[in-house]
């Protein structure tokens, strides 16, 4: 008698292969998602070298700091919050309220 099932007297239960045949998918579906992710990974990440590299073979300056200056903007003071009263804010101090309001900081 199985544990999971307390009706059957076999030796196999045939719900408790079923269940581990399942998990057993499960984990096989896991692995090839998780080798699938790190080569997209891993080919976003070539893809990126490879853009900054041709980037500095180039040697113009001007492109380069476009770039640099690119990857460090911020997008943040574009986006708005939700207040209380379900209307949106950009204000940068009303944010701070916000903020300070959700995280308990006074």
């Amino acid at each position: 008698m199985c544990i999971n099932c307390i009706n059957c007297n076999v030796y196999i239960c045939v719900c408790c292969f079923v269940t581990s045949f399942e998990q057993a998918i499960n984990n096989i579906h896991k692995v090839l998602y998780k080798t699938a992710a790190v080569k997209c990974k891993n080919a976003i990440d070539k893809f990126h070298a490879a853009r900054e590299l041709a980037l500095v073979r180039k040697n113009n300056l001007g492109s380069f700091f476009s770039f640099i200056n690119n990857k460090l903007k911020s997008n943040m003071a574009s986006d708005g919050l939700k207040m209380d009263d379900e209307t949106i804010t950009t204000d940068p101090s009303m944010k701070a309220k916000i903020f300070n309001k959700f995280l308990g900081v006074y």
